[in-house]
């Protein structure tokens, strides 16, 4: 599935909660960065380190609720290619079942003829 801005879209929604402005360019700038770290980062701007540990744990489960509603009632794109990677690793023997989910949870299952342990799918594996 394709970000397509979902993530920061969660980012603007969870700290506007807390009148805590981030610009659209700003977030975009912190793609790949962790999501704890974005949010602490944007309340440290706004509010006293007495409050910013509460107000982080706080916004932190509104963009992950909003990312996981999203999973869940979202579009889901292709990622352009993928198929034709999942066809040749089929080719190779390789039965796997791709996704992560936007707040990383690993969502895939993997397995090989060369052995290994498989991933176990829903969410357990960062």
């Amino acid at each position: 599935m394709a970000e397509n801005g979902v993530a920061t879209k969660a980012y603007e929604r969870a700290l506007s909660e807390f009148d805590i402005a981030a610009s659209e360019a700003e977030l975009s700038a912190r793609r790949g960065a962790s999501k704890q770290v974005v949010i602490r980062e944007s309340v440290g701007r706004a509010y006293t380190e007495s409050d910013v540990t509460r107000i982080t744990e706080r916004a932190l489960a509104t963009f992950e609720a909003l990312l996981r509603h999203e999973d869940v009632d979202g579009e889901v794109h292709e990622i352009p290619g993928a198929e034709r990677v999942l066809g040749r690793l089929k080719d190779l023997g390789v039965a796997v079942a791709l996704g992560l989910d936007s707040i990383g949870h690993l969502r895939s299952c993997c397995s090989s003829p060369w052995g290994g342990r498989p991933l176990r799918s829903g969410g357990d594996q960062q």
